[in-house]
């Protein structure tokens, strides 16, 4: 029974990049986003560890009610980062849902697309992708909730491969003689 469902948790993992290639599938926003390499194994991953009992199973929604849910989740981590003393920005990638976010002290964001601005950091949904040298924090939204309800910390859910923290490589340039 566990070999079928790691073979479905892959099968739907390596599917992941296709159907991720617009924006946000919670509400379509956006236009063509890039995807991180490492979403698929992120989502691989949490499935295995749902399936061994590792982690807590979500439960599954769609469209606008799944946004609102992941949207609190990263109020949360907005909050908890605020409350160790992040700096800097970092930029939160919801794998199943191809969700850009973005959490930053920096006033360069648009107050358009804030999300309680009284916060010293700053949470911006349907961001851009990061340039090269931010971090970047890639998570699926079973191990968002573990993380916000404290049930893992970053480092046991790394260990398990259910969520990433990485710098973005910058674009190697190739020139031409």
């Amino acid at each position: 029974m566990k070999l079928n469902l790691h073979f479905v948790a892959l099968s739907l993992a390596l599917s992941l990049p296709a159907a991720s290639l617009w924006a946000c599938i919670y509400d379509g926003a956006g236009g063509p986003s890039e995807v991180d390499p490492a979403a698929p194994t992120a989502v691989f991953a949490t499935q295995i560890a749902i399936s061994d009992g590792e982690l807590a199973a979500i439960e599954p929604l769609s469209g606008q009610v799944a946004l609102q849910r992941s949207l609190h989740w990263l109020e949360q981590l907005r909050d908890l980062q605020e409350a160790a003393g992040m700096t800097g920005t970092l930029h939160i990638y919801l794998a199943e849902g191809g969700l850009w976010s973005r959490l930053s002290d920096q006033d360069d964001l648009s107050a358009s697309s804030l999300l309680e601005s009284a916060h010293r950091l700053k949470l911006q949904t349907h961001s851009l992708p990061p340039r090269g040298g931010e971090r970047i924090l890639i998570v699926t939204e079973a191990a968002l909730a573990a993380l916000v309800n404290q049930q893992l910390s970053l480092q046991q859910a790394q260990q398990l491969g259910i969520a990433k923290l990485k710098i973005k490589p910058y674009p190697i340039k190739l020139q031409s003689n």
